[in-house]
């Protein structure tokens, strides 16, 4: 073989290698491609199912949210209408035929030395000189109304010096809240 034969071999050899090279190379190229597209399709569904629950997180988010705040809203209505039905029992208690004499019975129970000093609320109307007079003969003691006036809504305070025993309608109902309260909510909610 002549330089010439050996030089078109290298070549021709070159060129076959260069096609079956190619070849592989094309078998590759698919290979990889099809293998990204298998990898691109499992992250896409990674991801498809990541945002699914963060969505459905954020949905149970607002929606215990909302009923949290209508809750809340809820209860704060309840109370608005358990304080007026308070209020407007305070009112009927003061203004029933059975204040005067109530009063006189716990006020004449908190006397210790007879000649204790009544403070009644600037709004007093029913608990006037006719009613202590009676809770004087009644307890046998010598009691008096205080210059004083109080910012309660009805009842005494009854001082002797720096004691005072607090027997106001606002004291009288805060005591009772607790046991009626339950019943409130149960007459008017349920």
């Amino acid at each position: 073989m002549a330089l010439e034969d050996i030089k078109k071999k290298i070549i021709s050899d070159a060129r076959e290698k260069k096609h079956v090279l190619l070849e592989q190379a094309e078998t590759k190229k698919a290979d990889v491609i099809d293998g990204y597209k298998k990898q691109a399709g499992a992250y896409r569904k990674v991801m498809l199912e990541r945002t699914e629950a963060d969505g459905q997180g954020i949905k149970r988010g607002i929606i215990t949210d909302a009923r949290l705040r209508v809750k809340n809203e809820l209860l704060s209505k309840k109370r608005e209408i358990m304080a007026g039905v308070t209020s407007d029992a305070k009112s009927k208690f003061i203004a029933s035929p059975d204040y005067p004499a109530m009063m006189k019975s716990l006020v004449l129970k908190s006397l210790t030395s007879r000649e204790e000093e009544i403070v009644v609320s600037k709004n007093e109307k029913t608990l006037d000189a006719k009613w202590l007079d009676e809770v004087n003969k009644e307890g046998n003691a010598k009691l008096k109304f205080s210059a004083q006036k109080g910012s309660f809504t009805g009842g005494v305070m009854v001082k002797n010096n720096d004691i005072a025993v607090n027997i106001t309608v606002d004291t009288l109902f805060k005591m009772m809240k607790e046991d009626i309260e339950k019943d409130f909510a149960k007459i008017l909610f349920e």
